[in-house]
Parts: structure tokens; sequence; C-alpha cells
């Protein structure tokens, strides 16, 4: 493939948009922050902070109080607290933008 072709592709044809395991698409993703971070944080700060708020949703999805999940994962009880905050407002917000994309009426929540 020439030079000249390469250019004249789209770009969604030479880097295709797969998502991952928790949206299917990275473009139309509702979090503010990826957190599949596999490539793009060299430290690693970046990558535990995402695997920390991964073990939150899901202790908490177990039924685990916040204390208790701070307690397991050696953080700070506001942590959990943040973190599962953060986790409502976007799963809220990707639930109203697919609403927004099917074309239905959606109910504005204020903070």
């Amino acid at each position: 493939m020439s030079r000249v072709d390469l250019i004249n592709r789209a770009p969604d044809e030479l880097y295709p948009d797969r998502g991952c395991g928790s949206w299917p698409s990275c473009l139309d993703c509702p979090l503010d922050t990826c957190i599949n971070t596999k490539d793009k944080d060299p430290s690693g700060a970046e990558r535990e902070r995402a695997r920390i708020r991964r073990a939150i949703v899901v202790l908490d999805r177990q039924c685990m109080t916040q204390r208790e999940i701070a307690g397991a994962l050696r953080v700070h009880p506001a942590t959990v607290e943040r973190g599962l905050t953060q986790y409502r407002f976007d799963i809220e917000r990707a639930r109203r933008k697919a609403l927004l994309l099917q074309g239905l009426p959606t109910l504005e929540v204020t903070r």
C-alpha cells in the first residue's frame, strides 16, 4: 500500500476503535479517565489507581461496607467514597447518553 493510499484512508480504518471490557468504543466511553491503561502510563501509578477503582466497585457489588472495602484495599474510606460516587456518576451519564442516542427523553438530575 502506497503512502498516498494510507493518507486517503479514514482514521478509523487505520486505527479501529475496539473499546475494552468496560465500554465497546473508546471514543464513546463515558469515563473521564481510561481505566484500562496498559501502555499509557510508564510509571504504573495510573494503572494502580485504575486497579483500585475497579476493586472498589467489585467489592461494593459484594455488599461490603465502605469501611470494609477501605480496610481490604488499605486505602482511606474517603477514597472509597470518591470512587463509588464517580462510578455512579459515570454510570448515570452513560445511561443518559444511551437514552439520547435512542431518541428517548431523559430526566436531568442535579447534584
